[in-house]
């Protein structure tokens, strides 16, 4: 069991090294998209991503820019994206000229469609290379206070792959606390989403999730659950997104003092909320929560919350600032702490 929990603590590592992995900068296009601005300038390059606000639009003089989306009048690329406006509706395919300014005309196979320049939520690249579907935030933070001598380290991942109608969310923390004479703590976490969008002008999507988590501050050595169930967008614009979700769960847990294992079946509520200020550099805020009661012991219910504020201080690095919760009202050991909270600082990188 040591041996289980020990690999669900490496996992953030696992993860910093696939992202390294996926780094996409060997499969850069050609920079032949062009951007038209409201104020009649034109840009050639390659478009990235369009995200919070801000299309980000790589050039050979110039290095990487980040537009604001409300001074662009056109933009036109030969690659392929997944183009999705506040409604839910998606569209596939090359960005090509409009019959008038400030629209986007998406050429699908079908034919070519017209889009609103303000009512467009986000613009994804769909590249036929493997690597270059991946997005990558790593990140890592040390603490030392001299007073008790206590060290805290923390680490995390998060790892997106996308493909037309689904995306695979791959994230990974660990924080470890040492104090003198004191025992080390630590809680570890490493998740697996699959979501996967049902049909084309619908915010609904199902998913399935598998997640290990260890906390021995809650008694907690080893938990392995599985879940399914819909998400759906209640908002979502170019800065901002609400999303609801629900399903079902089983999990099996072992506690810290003994190897047996009990399992648990559970209803899960999910909420997750993030918005981005209009500016570069940019900040990002995040709140997620997730509610677990157990349909096995009626008197127990789990939550697990976080949030984080995320501020650019150089382009393509971060730093964040994350607080979290842990609570469970029967914890599985006797006399074991029912929450666990704190607060981690970082800096990260992401591609």
């Amino acid at each position: 069991m040591k041996r289980a929990t020990t690999a669900i603590g490496v996992l953030s590592g696992i993860g910093l090294v696939l992202g390294l992995v996926s780094v996409r900068a060997a499969f850069a296009g050609e920079k032949t998209d062009v951007v038209k601005l409201k104020n009649g300038d034109y840009v050639t390059g390659e478009v990235d991503h369009l995200d919070s606000g801000l299309l980000v639009y790589k050039t050979d003089n110039m290095g990487t820019l980040n537009i604001e989306w409300e001074d662009i009048a056109e933009v036109t690329s030969k690659s392929y994206f997944r183009v999705e406006l506040r409604s839910g509706i998606v569209y596939y395919g090359s960005l090509v000229t409009p019959p008038h300014a400030e629209a986007l005309q998406v050429s699908e196979v079908a034919g070519n469609v017209l889009a609103s320049m303000d009512d467009i939520a986000s613009i994804r690249p769909i590249s036929r290379s493997f690597w270059k579907r991946f997005d990558v935030d790593l990140d890592a933070g040390f603490s030392f206070t001299q007073a008790n001598s206590a060290t805290q380290w923390s680490a995390s991942s998060l790892i997106t792959y996308q493909v037309e109608k689904a995306r695979a969310v791959f994230s990974a923390s660990s924080l470890v606390t040492d104090q003198e004479s004191v025992d080390a703590t630590s809680r570890h976490d490493a998740s697996l989403v699959y979501r996967r969008r049902i049909g084309e002008i619908s915010r609904v999507s199902w998913f399935a999730l598998g997640e290990l988590q260890s906390n021995e501050e809650l008694g907690l050595q080893l938990r392995l659950l599985g879940a399914g169930g819909l998400a759906r967008y209640m908002f979502q614009d170019f800065r901002s997104y609400f999303l609801l979700a629900s399903g079902l769960a089983v999990s099996e847990e072992y506690a810290s003092s003994s190897t047996d294992k009990s399992t648990s079946t559970e209803l899960l509520g999910h909420a997750e909320v993030s918005y981005s200020t209009y500016d570069y550099p940019k900040t990002e805020l995040a709140a997620a929560a997730d509610v677990y009661p157990s349909l096995s012991d009626w008197w127990r219910v789990r939550l697990e919350a976080s949030a984080s504020v995320k501020r650019e201080v150089a382009h393509d690095f971060f730093v964040k600032v994350s607080p979290f919760e842990s609570y469970d009202s029967d914890p599985p050991v006797a006399g074991a702490a029912e929450n666990d909270w704190g607060v981690t600082m970082s800096l990260g990188w992401s591609y």
